[in-house]
């Protein structure tokens, strides 16, 4: 069974008022057209009123300047804000790995693990790497050599740090990425294309997230480089030398 909470708790977490039952016990978050009467929804676009009027949810977190609502309401600065705050305490837990290093990962000798790091199935660590304290490795995650990874960082299965790049702190990289793969570099030479080498790297700053099948390529010279708190889509790919 659900946890449930009444109304006026969820308005202290995100420092919402009540109008209507402060009693209305919740049990889940859904979007206005799917839920029920133990969930909450929300609009935070007066466009979707129709919406609201047709919605069966037991509950809704409105703008705090909105009109009246069928059913009981959360009046706040910014719905969408609110929104997060409180499926933050409804989202299903994540188990998150113990520390260690699984049986059939791969890790360099000269490698250096830092505190409570947790090395999943078939990982690959190469020469030299450093992977900070409390950082998460799932399933067939490949560092090179010479990569530095810092620490909370969480890596999902398939994503590949190639040789000399490196991750800041509270980085996530969702599945199948690619870090430090070669730049498109070629010159046109006597009717073919002869490859450049790209001898550069990838710089990656603290906090940032980088969304499934994303591929992010080394620099020429110097570093592609990825600056602080930047959030990057699935899908998406970042050229050589780029700066964001």
């Amino acid at each position: 069974m659900s946890k449930s909470y009444p109304l006026a708790e969820i308005a202290k977490w995100v420092g919402g008022v009540v109008r209507g039952d402060a009693s209305t016990r919740i049990a889940g978050v859904a979007g206005l057209d799917d839920a029920d009467s133990s969930q909450i929804a929300w609009l935070a676009d007066e466009r979707y009123t129709p919406q609201l009027t047709n919605s069966k949810a037991g509950a809704v977190i409105v703008p705090k300047h909105f009109g009246a609502t069928s059913m009981p309401a959360i009046l706040c600065d910014d719905p969408s804000l609110a929104i997060s705050a409180v499926l933050e305490k409804f989202a299903p837990l994540i188990p998150r790995p113990a520390p260690g290093v699984h049986p059939t990962a791969v890790v360099s000798p000269s490698a250096k693990l830092g505190r409570d790091v947790a090395v999943g199935p078939c990982v690959v660590i190469g020469d030299n790497a450093v992977v900070g304290d409390r950082t998460v490795l799932h399933a067939q995650v490949f560092l090179g050599p010479d990569v530095r990874i810092g620490s909370d960082c969480e890596f999902w299965p398939g994503v590949v740090i190639r040789e000399r790049c490196g991750i800041g702190n509270r980085v996530v990289i969702h599945p199948n990425c690619s870090i430090g793969a070669d730049g498109f570099g070629y010159q046109y030479v006597g009717g073919r294309h002869v490859k450049i080498p790209q001898i550069g790297g990838v710089e990656i700053e603290d906090d940032v997230e980088i969304g499934a099948n994303s591929t992010i390529d080394r620099a020429k010279f110097g570093v592609t480089r990825i600056a602080r708190g930047t959030k990057i889509d699935n899908l998406v790919q970042v050229a050589h030398n780029v700066r964001i």
